[in-house]
């Protein structure tokens, strides 16, 4: 009896010891996907780095540009959008996922719009229709975000999230900086920038079937360079895409009656 209970026991041991190992690979695997399924290398710093200044011995890591590969948005025109990344030698770094939907026309032209985040130095507008290759930028930028829209049903331009200049000095120009935003039209090959002194675009929202975009913006109150969505306002303004006048959703009196709903 005393010989039953102990093998009782013993078996009772080696089945937990089982249980926490097979739980050990368990949490171990799951570790791992979850890992994969964010990219692990795309931790890496996507950032562009910004050139030494003249006379310094500082190296600055080696740059080149990496193409992506041509989405159609247009399928009359044959034209297609080429995002541009950078690779950090000797690492590939590139960091951005494409979401579209689709549009369609009774003459069986048909117009994709693409999402694009992540880390991009500039975009090529490739008509293989005219065999030409257009670059959107003409000079150092990292774009965080950008997409391809019709506007009033006719004109096309390409939205763009941006940062020109490294307003945090940390030697790098990334999504950390204070960003612009930018309006591509892909018709006249013409780009505006708009942006607020002091400020950075946090956000934009297309109109739906209209001619404005709501432009997003926060105060960058401590001079740091950066924005700070927990300790700095937000303000809303909205861009007219005819007249290309930037104005603020809420004029000073509704601006004094919210603030008074809250003080």
């Amino acid at each position: 009896m005393k010989l039953d209970s102990y093998n009782q026991r013993l078996i009772a041991v080696f089945g937990t010891l089982a249980l926490v190992a097979l739980a050990g690979v368990f949490v171990l695997g799951a570790i791992k996907i979850i890992s994969n399924s964010f990219g692990g290398r795309n931790n890496e710093d996507t950032s562009l780095r910004i050139n030494s200044e003249p006379g310094s011995d500082e190296k600055v890591q080696v740059q080149t540009a990496s193409f992506l590969m041509p989405v159609l948005i247009d399928s009359l025109n044959k034209i297609y959008l080429v995002p541009v990344s950078q690779l950090n030698e000797p690492e590939l770094d590139k960091d951005g996922e494409s979401l579209y939907d689709y549009t369609g026309y009774g003459d069986g032209r048909y117009y994709k719009k693409y999402k694009f985040a992540g880390s991009y130095n500039n975009i090529i507008v490739f008509n293989e229709r005219r065999g030409s290759k257009t670059a959107v930028f003409s000079e150092k930028i990292h774009v965080s975000h950008f997409e391809n829209e019709i506007i009033n049903g006719k004109i096309q331009i390409l939205a763009i999230k941006g940062a020109r200049q490294d307003t945090n000095k940390d030697g790098k120009l990334n999504a950390d900086d204070l960003e612009s935003f930018f309006v591509y039209n892909l018709s006249d090959q013409t780009l505006k920038e708009y942006r607020e002194e002091g400020m950075g675009l946090s956000d934009y929202q297309i109109l739906f079937e209209s001619n404005k975009i709501a432009l997003s913006f926060i105060k960058d109150l401590n001079k740091s360079g950066e924005i700070d969505f927990t300790e700095e306002p937000q303000l809303l303004k909205i861009l007219d895409l005819d007249t290309g006048l930037l104005q603020d959703f809420a004029d000073d009196q509704m601006l004094k009656l919210l603030n008074q709903t809250i003080n």
